[in-house]
């Protein structure tokens, strides 16, 4: 009669014996299993798989704080000024060497958009703001601001990163609305740009516009029906704060006077050159010159304005 013996095995003893089955059988028991998996606790971890050009977040500081928060909801401000002559820069005129229609006027806006994001890569957003004509000469001309709806959305094609934005506007501002009987607008603008590895971002963007007017005895040669803008542009990293960039702009437009030909004018070519400044991840600041050469005539502080423009992500 066999008995058996309630005598505990050691450790050791399991470990042997579970040795002994695997170089026979080719079964790995519990402390073997257990001792591999602690060896794969302590292995480096593996390395992420690599991001495809797709999915890679872009590094251009002014198109992230413009894409604006990854929340659901967001909102968005911006503020811009356009100013006088370096010549004369408090004055309350502003220059309009190329022609531009309607002609330009020293203004002060801030507008705020609640945005919407669809997905990943598209926002909607409706926005409105308050302009101001001459705001450190004594502000007049106070109005809503051109309160519109957008679509926007971004995505790569290649190497080249993209944005394309549809809106609505409804215009309200004085200039506008008051003196030049515009009403209502439809805007299309897509800007491509590719990023290099040391900080050099070459971009374009192109911009149509098509406007409503109201009827009336205004100025047709003042309302443009179609306007066509073409923006190439260079943008050098500094650091991960500054960033260098200038712009090329070329306007083309056919105003309400030409209706029924095919002809286009053309405005004078201008070149922007400024500072953008990432303040933080929300706030974006770009301060600028805008060279307006006309005529052949020289670049001098009579055809060159100031301004600036900024993104600010509220939440």
């Amino acid at each position: 009669m066999y008995r058996y013996i309630n005598k505990p095995i050691s450790n050791q003893k399991l470990l042997a014996l579970g040795m002994l089955m695997t170089s026979v059988f080719g079964v790995a028991t519990g402390p073997v299993i257990a001792a591999d998996t602690e060896a794969q606790q302590i292995q480096p971890a593996a390395k992420p798989a690599a991001v495809s050009g797709e999915t890679q977040e872009m590094k251009n500081k002014r198109m992230q704080t413009l894409e604006g928060s990854k929340s659901r909801w967001s909102g968005q401000f911006q503020l811009n000024y356009s100013g006088s002559t370096l010549r004369h820069p408090f004055s309350a005129d502003a220059p309009n060497p190329g022609r531009l229609v309607p002609p330009p006027v020293v203004t002060m806006g801030g507008n705020f958009s609640a945005r919407y994001r669809v997905d990943e890569k598209t926002t909607a957003g409706l926005g409105t703001g308050i302009t101001t004509q001459t705001p450190f000469q004594g502000p007049k001309k106070t109005s809503l601001s051109d309160p519109y709806l957008d679509l926007a959305r971004s995505f790569k094609l290649g190497a080249l990163h993209n944005r394309a934005v549809v809106q609505l506007t409804q215009y309200t501002n004085y200039q506008y609305y008051h003196d030049f009987g515009y009403r209502q607008a439809l805007g299309l603008s897509n800007e491509s740009f590719y990023e290099t590895s040391f900080g050099l971002t070459t971009g374009l963007a192109l911009q149509l516009d098509y406007s409503r007017f109201a009827d009336g005895a205004f100025d047709k040669s003042q309302q443009t029906l179609v306007g066509l803008g073409t923006f190439p542009y260079l943008e050098y990293a500094i650091n991960d704060r500054l960033n260098f960039r200038t712009v090329v702009g070329i306007l083309h437009y056919k105003n309400q006077d030409l209706v029924g030909t095919d002809r286009f004018q053309r405005a004078s070519v201008y070149q922007t050159f400024g500072l953008g400044i990432a303040a933080t991840k929300s706030i974006f600041v770009y301060a600028y010159v805008r060279a307006i050469p006309y005529d052949d005539k020289p670049v001098t502080r009579d055809n060159t304005i100031a301004g600036f423009s900024t993104i600010i992500n509220l939440f």
